[in-house]
């Protein structure tokens, strides 16, 4: 394949992903809408679709400007954000909001051993522009050395980067559809679902009571084969996946867009995806919270990989997840009542 070609596929890759309407990376909802108010909102790189049933009138109004609200802030592409200002200026005072994510963040990192980190930026940076090649392995090792949240540090009310590039793109979109889902319930919605390109948030039942339906894509499918079912309500789950963003090198290497930050290359834990799924939520959570942690969980713990030290992470969270590997599905106990497969070429196992 010439160069250009494969620049031309890459970019179809990253085109078809982003345009992706209801999904996390592995996770699909199954169900119908027969009859349900939805809007859908393109926001932050992706497509925020809502999904639900009795709501107030008022709350897609609510939840569009809440969107454009948190890409102001958020945004690392956006050269109007916050965050994006923040990177050029490299110190500054930052806004509560900014603040109140960088702390999830930062708590997560920490919680990791630095497998979920904000500080990447320079890093990812170098991968996104590199259009469909490798990036030359003194610049990735130059761009990781001067990476990293731990180098970040806080003075007299203000943040001081020291040189790192931060990217919030791990953590952002979860906390926006904890945000949205916590609207849809405050609107006293039957049952909603509140997705995007990483995160599902799910509150109360579909019309007919039954829980929702939520499938586990095919790592290899076209994202609209499933391998393994979810019934599932009242919670947030956040995905992170092989297949999302990648490129297939010139010697047939899959590149994905999952940073391990201890190498600064595609992480490689043998994880096609992870999804981590939160407890029992309610109009009294701090659902942007809960949203965050999830979308941030689900990258540090496909960097760990399956382990006794990511089941321990995801304990210390009060989190569940499902791991999918090529012809395996391995889930936590507190889901796998909630799990059929729908492929006879994968078998279920207990995550241990």
């Amino acid at each position: 394949m010439s160069r250009s070609k494969l620049r031309l596929t890459v970019k179809r890759l990253w085109a078809s992903a982003l345009a992706a309407v209801i999904a996390a990376a592995s996770f699909s909802s199954c169900e119908g809408a027969g009859g349900a108010q939805k809007r859908t909102v393109f926001a932050m790189d992706t497509l925020f679709e809502q999904t639900v049933w009795g709501a107030s009138e008022d709350l897609f109004t609510k939840t569009a400007g809440l969107l454009s609200q948190l890409e102001t802030v958020y945004s690392h592409t956006d050269p109007d954000s916050e965050l994006y200002l923040l990177n050029e200026a490299g110190n500054g005072k930052i806004s509560d909001d900014l603040k109140r994510l960088l702390d999830i963040a930062a708590e997560v990192y920490e919680a990791s051993d630095g497998a979920f980190d904000p500080g990447l930026g320079l890093v990812t940076q170098l991968w996104e522009r590199s259009e469909g090649a490798v990036p030359p392995g003194d610049d990735i090792t130059a761009a990781l050395a001067a990476s990293g949240y731990g180098k970040v540090s806080f003075e007299n009310g203000e943040i001081h980067l020291n040189g790192v590039r931060l990217n919030l793109g791990g953590i952002a979109k979860g906390a926006a559809a904890g945000q949205l889902l916590y609207e849809c319930i405050c609107s006293e919605a039957s049952g909603g679902i509140i997705s995007c390109s990483s995160s599902i948030g799910l509150t109360g039942t579909k019309p007919d009571k039954s829980k929702f339906k939520i499938g586990v894509r095919d790592p290899d499918g076209d994202g609209n084969e499933y391998i393994a079912t979810l019934e599932l309500s009242d919670c947030i789950l956040s995905t992170s996946g092989d297949y999302e963003r990648y490129f297939i090198s010139q010697d047939n290497v899959r590149y994905h867009h999952i940073i391990d930050p201890a190498t600064g290359y595609p992480a490689q834990s043998g994880l096609r995806s992870v999804t981590v799924v939160s407890s029992g939520v309610s109009g009294d959570d701090d659902l942007f919270y809960t949203g965050a942690v999830t979308d941030a969980l689900s990258t540090a713990v496909f960097v760990m990989g399956l382990g006794e030290p990511s089941l321990k992470l995801l304990e210390d969270f009060s989190m569940e997840a499902v791991f999918v590997f090529d012809g395996e599905i391995y889930a936590t106990d507190g889901l796998e009542d909630s799990i059929i497969l729908t492929d006879g070429g994968y078998s279920l196992k207990t995550a241990e």
